[in-house]
Order: C-alpha cells, then structure tokens, then sequence
C-alpha cells in the first residue's frame, strides 16, 4: 500500500512540474484543430544552468505530445543512438503499467529508431539531451494500436516518463 501511495505521490508531483513548466507539444484532434484542453507551444524550458532546451519535434499531425520536464545538459539523441533510458509507463488515469524503477529493475537500452520499441518512443526521443526527462503522452496509433498488448487494453493512450541516462554511439 505504501508503495501505491508514494507512486501515486510523484506522479502527482511530476503532473504539476509539468504543468507549472508547460508544454512544449500540440494535441490536435482529427479536425485538424486543437482538443480541449491542448496546450499552446511553450517558450523552452531552462536548464540548471539557465539554459532553454531545445525544443522538441513538432508532432501535431500525429497525436504525440512531447513535453520536456528536465533538460538535459549531454549530447542530443539522434536516430541509430544506443539510449539507455528510466521509465515509467502509465495510463491516462494514473496506473502505472510498466517501470525500470521497479525493486530488481535495470534501465532499459534501446536503439532509437531501429523499431525495437513502440513508434512513440522511435519519434519521442529524438533531440532529448542526456540527462533530461521527457513526457510522451502517445496516441494508441503510435503505441499498441487496437490490440491487447500484454495487459495493454487494445485503444490505450500511453503516458511515458522518461530519463535519458546516457547515449552511446551506435554500433559500427
């Protein structure tokens, strides 16, 4: 039970940094025009050294919000990168369905762009500077689609926290 409180605890402390911070992603509605509660395109985020990040890929066309929560002060990631990554998957109601922080949990690698993880992910985590923690809230197209997917109810919106640990150079 404790364990339930204190995640429930930081995702609420995550919900409100980010959104004390702001968005630096659109949600559009198939329309073409912004969904309720969309947020406009912020002005980047500062560093701890005062710095904006860069700002992330526009992805209005296909659903994903990217939001940066903590920018990173490493290298920015670019498709081939071996990434190694913290995260935390959640539903749109909160449940978390799936972490690297979990007792006996490792971060996770992955090659960006490679196809090896979900779509979200391969678009999502282009640009992220190392040490940073990025926002995905991704679109059932870009995830699992409208199939079940190992407790996934076919249809979901997937909300991923995700810190960037370190680049490594892809593999030659």
């Amino acid at each position: 039970m404790t364990s339930k409180r204190n995640a429930l605890a930081l995702g609420l402390v995550l919900l409100l940094l980010g959104t004390a911070c702001g968005s630096t992603g659109v949600d559009n509605d198939a329309a073409g025009g912004a969904s309720p509660g969309a947020t406009s395109p912020a002005s980047p985020l500062p560093s701890a050294s005062g710095t904006p990040c860069d700002s992330p890929p526009d992805q209005k066309a296909s659903g994903l919000i990217i939001q940066d929560l903590t920018c990173g002060t490493g290298p920015a990631a670019k498709t081939g990168d071996i990434l190694i990554v913290d995260y935390t998957g959640t539903f749109e109601n909160g449940k978390v369905f799936d972490t690297s922080k979990k007792p006996g949990g490792q971060p996770f690698p992955l090659q960006l762009g490679a196809g090896n993880v979900i779509k979200g992910w391969d678009i999502g985590l282009v640009g992220m500077n190392e040490g940073g923690t990025r926002r995905l809230t991704i679109p059932p197209s870009l995830a699992y689609g409208p199939d079940d997917y190992n407790g996934i109810p076919g249809g979901s919106t997937l909300i991923f926290e995700v810190t960037l640990l370190q680049i490594q150079a892809p593999p030659s």
